[in-house]
């Protein structure tokens, strides 16, 4: 093939070109012309990456590792390297991406990934958008890196597209979503997310009660991964605005909490009064602040009186605000 059918295949400028031919890249030369053979660049693309073997799966990462690592830049969340022919996405709880786990019909992980631009509508024509959306075709390696607190970055090894892209609604603005799965199943310690999950809440609750409602209104997908076991991750402003709407009360019995926690806060449980393993929604109709008592005996009876109880609680409560 000649260049201008090469660049198209792998989404490169005509300047990228330049310079992979300047570190090796094959090609014959007829008078002119420069043709090349895509067997050829393709193992040249695959032994530029050789390298990658130094990173384990599991293992946690700075920001300057993995760009030394990978050759790529060291900001944003799609990094694109040239040199080892790869797309290095990093998926990162801290910020403010709706990316999300599910568990799909054959039990495995799936990473509905949001796509690269931060403001209006979002584009399959932007560049890494597109790079990733042809994947399956431009010979490129995904990796992926999963950020649980800010500066760590554990590596949780190739992925691949799935599904086809498709778009959803967020924030009023369209975002495309990319469906991903690993490669090599490898599922992060239980401790942890529950380290994460144990760090957001503190964080969250130095928030408003108003600035919380207003983030949990905006994350309107639960999300579930699989850890040991099924482990579903919620809406992570959810939790700490429920608490505070319950002002420090069981939102069952009217009782004060039974003591403080660490940080300070009214200890008190959060509970699904339909539960997410049964389809319910991860929103803050659907929760409720209880004692560990009320929790317990909620769970035991497991009854519609009590679900039906709840959710008018909740929905009058609610209305109040």
């Amino acid at each position: 093939m000649f260049a201008p059918e090469l660049r198209e295949k792998l989404g490169i400028s005509n300047s990228t070109l330049y310079r992979m031919e300047k570190e090796g890249l094959p090609f014959t030369k007829f008078g002119r012309n420069k043709v090349y053979d895509y067997d050829q660049v393709y193992a040249w693309l695959n032994q530029k990456n050789a390298n990658l073997s130094e990173f384990k799966l599991g293992s946690s990462y700075s920001n300057e590792e993995i760009s030394s690592g990978f050759k790529c830049g060291t900001q944003g969340g799609m990094r694109r390297s040239h040199t080892t022919n790869t797309l290095v996405l990093f998926t990162d709880r801290t910020k403010e991406y709706a990316d999300r786990w599910e568990i799909d019909e054959n039990g495995e992980e799936v990473l509905h990934y949001t796509g690269m631009g931060l403001e209006g509508n979002q584009s399959l024509d932007n560049a890494q958008n597109r790079t990733l959306a042809n994947s399956h075709s431009n010979g490129i390696h995904i990796y992926l890196f999963e950020t649980m607190q800010p500066g760590e970055h554990f590596f949780r090894g190739e992925v691949h597209l799935s599904a086809e892209p498709y778009t959803e609604s967020q924030k009023n603005r369209k975002v495309w979503m990319f469906p991903l799965k690993l490669v090599v199943s490898n599922p992060l310690p239980e401790q942890v997310v529950k380290l994460r999950e144990a760090s957001e809440e503190s964080y969250f609750n130095k928030h408003s009660a108003n600035i919380l409602r207003e983030k949990a209104d905006e994350q309107i997908y639960a999300s579930a991964r699989i850890i040991t076991t099924i482990h579903y991750e919620r809406n992570k402003y959810l939790k700490a605005y429920v608490k505070k709407r319950a002002e420090g009360k069981c939102e069952f019995c009217g009782s004060n909490a039974p003591f403080q926690s660490d940080d300070g806060e009214p200890f008190l449980e959060i509970h699904h009064i339909i539960w997410l393993s049964r389809g319910g929604a991860d929103d803050k109709f659907n929760t409720c602040a209880v004692c560990p008592n009320c929790h317990r005996k909620i769970h035991y009876f497991d009854d519609r009186d009590t679900e039906v109880y709840l959710l008018d609680m909740v929905a009058q409560k609610e209305t109040e605000q």
